[in-house]
């Protein structure tokens, strides 16, 4: 009764929403353990258990899944359990719910979908997650991190928790092997087998962190630092060719797309370059790719020209009087030379005439 009256005493933090600042481990509380309800489980409700695991203060910390009120004790995250919502005390009360989106903890910048539990939790602890598993070398950039893994992860959690289509258009096909669907999978096979779920939902958290951090790995090891090779790949542009159309990256492989399009708004030049150069590492050949309309496009802004598509090797050279071509893609989009003047050269002639 003792708890139950201290839940009354603090159902004014109701729907409470908190960021958290940058904290010392000596300022952060230690709850004891992470507690939810049991029986069927959500998967928002195995993101917001796998992302308070790795907060600093659950360190080593179990998940107890539990519907007993009686079962909670002082200082226990509640995830889905309880009716407090106060989440600077790690408490996600059962109708925790918000009408706010990832925007309002991000100085308006982001997306502007309502959150599910998942993305509650991540929005109010994530950056001290990112510095728990980055550790100082990620805080020049923890705020760009933050936005992107939201982005790229969480997002699609609190859409398809909440009911928010991916489009309204009639779909050509179903994704079904994205976290969600897998989840809900594990849930529904312990249903069937009239399991208590316990294995299931250990498997799930498991499933789920590991996403998470390949996710985190990818955009602190590889997207992150390749913005600083797009960007120096557009400001001296002019230097490989007078129009500016064409860039040249000096390491092959790095995801470059999204980049180009948010450095061409930044620097004010949208839709300014037009092919991009890179060698293939693993063979030491060049390639020539078309950049697209938008960046999950297959519409170009320009392709290769239309009479080399298809062709290969010596007959792709002589039609395009470019020695040294290997092959130019049958949609336009790339093209390949054992030379960078001839990769360079393919560009060029694909250019518009002025």
């Amino acid at each position: 009764m003792a708890i139950l009256s201290r839940f009354s005493r603090r159902a004014s933090c109701l729907f409470r929403v908190c960021v958290l600042g940058v904290r010392t481990m000596s300022e952060l509380k230690s709850p004891n353990r992470i507690l939810t309800c049991s029986g069927d489980f959500t998967p928002q409700q195995v993101v917001a258990c796998m992302l308070l695991k790795l907060h600093p203060s659950f360190v080593n910390t179990e998940v107890i899944r539990s519907s007993e009120l009686d079962d909670i004790q002082e200082g226990d995250a509640q995830v889905e359990i309880g009716e407090v919502h106060d989440p600077e005390n790690f408490l996600f009360g059962g109708s925790c719910g918000s009408s706010l989106s990832f925007s309002s903890f991000n100085a308006g910048n982001g997306p502007r979908l309502p959150l599910s539990i998942a993305g509650v939790v991540y929005s109010n602890h994530g950056k001290e997650i990112l510095r728990n598993l980055l550790g100082s070398k990620a805080e020049d950039c923890i705020y760009t991190l933050f936005k992107k893994v939201y982005e790229s992860f969480i997002i699609e959690i609190d859409a398809l928790a909440l009911g928010y289509p991916i489009g309204f258009s009639p779909m050509k096909y179903r994704i079904s092997t994205d976290l969600t669907t897998r989840i809900n999978r594990l849930n529904i096979t312990a249903r069937r087998n009239c399991e208590d779920g316990a294995e299931a939902f250990a498997k799930a958290l498991s499933i789920a962190e590991l996403e998470f951090r390949e996710q985190i790995d990818y955009y602190m090891h590889v997207w992150a630092p390749a913005r600083e090779l797009v960007k120096r790949a557009i400001q001296t542009r002019k230097s490989l060719y007078q129009s500016g159309e064409i860039i040249q990256l000096s390491t092959g492989g790095c995801p470059w797309v999204e980049h180009l399009f948010d450095i061409e708004k930044d620097l004010n030049i949208e839709d300014a370059i037009k092919f991009v150069l890179f060698e293939d590492s693993r063979c030491s050949n060049w390639r020539v790719q078309s950049v697209p309309v938008t960046p999950k496009s297959f519409v170009l802004r320009v392709g290769l020209k239309d009479e080399w598509r298809g062709s290969r090797d010596e007959e792709l050279s002589r039609v395009a009087g470019i020695p040294g071509c290997i092959f130019a893609h049958s949609s336009g989009f790339i093209g390949g030379n054992a030379t960078f003047d001839g990769a360079l050269q393919m560009a060029i002639k694909s250019l518009p005439v002025s």
